[in-house]
């Protein structure tokens, strides 16, 4: 998966590209565009429970979970007037970002609001 941020700082908007049988979760607020071979799949991610324990830190009851299957791309843009930025992480540690600000990862990533 490959990332491209552009537009910012004021208002900015990331490219995520897909390589053939690639997937990425995404904000549903925050889809801007698609292009290519996408399917995308909507649900809580975990169940009801999961999905509400996600509504009150800022984040939307559903995702997106957007498959590929030969290759495409994605935008994401945020709601408000900011800037982006990419976060790599190995799992050694997890990472607390400001209610709102989860725009998109890698499915296998765990959102959960505290």
């Amino acid at each position: 998966m490959d990332v491209t941020i552009f537009a910012g700082p004021a208002f900015g908007m990331g490219a995520v590209t897909m390589p053939p049988g690639g997937s990425v979760r995404v904000e549903v607020g925050v889809m801007a565009m698609t292009r290519g071979d996408i399917q995308i799949e909507t649900s809580t991610r975990g169940g009801f429970m999961k999905g509400l324990k996600r509504s009150p830190g800022g984040q939307t009851f559903f995702v997106h979970d957007v498959h590929s299957g030969i290759g495409g791309q994605v935008g994401v843009a945020s709601t408000l007037a900011g800037d982006m930025a990419t976060v790599k992480l190995d799992g050694s540690a997890g990472l607390m970002v400001q209610s709102g600000s989860w725009s998109a990862s890698d499915p296998t990533i765990d959102i959960d609001s505290k």
